[in-house]
């Protein structure tokens, strides 16, 4: 009968150990994936953190080469010119166009990520523009149009 108990106890003690090993291992793990999750947050939000401000860094020069393109359009004398002779009724939209467009083109080629530059009237209609598909587009009651009669500014496309 002691041999019973002695099995008993043997086989008692081994559930024991084993339990005590399959919830240690259990603990291990879990605090191990805990960690490894905590640094692998940690590890993006300043991956993105970084991303974000080298796209910010981007975005302000390229807003600087376009704000530049711009201020060299508006201050080239072909295009005042050209500009001048319009307003005046010297020349209509047909001749203005084909004279103004390259100038323009050079500016936009010059300029990384500039898709068009446009010359609009008064009212907001085109008058001229790097890209032809804009000759057809109106801004007279667009909120960045209405902000531009006043002051310099430049806009999202």
């Amino acid at each position: 009968m002691e041999d019973v108990r002695d099995a008993s106890l043997v086989s008692r003690l081994r559930r024991l150990v084993v339990a005590v090993v399959v919830t240690t291992s259990l603990a291990i793990g879990w605090l191990g994936y805990s960690t490894a999750a905590s640094v692998a947050r940690e590890e993006a939000r300043q991956w993105l953190g970084d991303a974000v401000a080298v796209y910010e860094s981007l975005l302000a020069e390229f807003l600087e080469d376009f704000q530049s393109a711009v201020k060299a359009v508006a201050a080239d004398k072909g295009v005042q010119d050209l500009v001048e002779h319009h307003v005046a009724g010297r020349s209509d939209r047909a001749a203005f166009h084909p004279r103004c467009r390259p100038i323009l083109l050079d500016h936009v080629n010059d300029t990384a990520g500039v898709v068009a530059i446009l010359l609009t009237d008064k009212h907001g209609k085109v008058i001229t523009a790097s890209d032809d598909r804009h000759l057809s587009r109106t801004f007279g009651s667009h909120p960045d149009f209405l902000k531009g009669l006043t002051e310099q500014h430049v806009s999202e496309p």
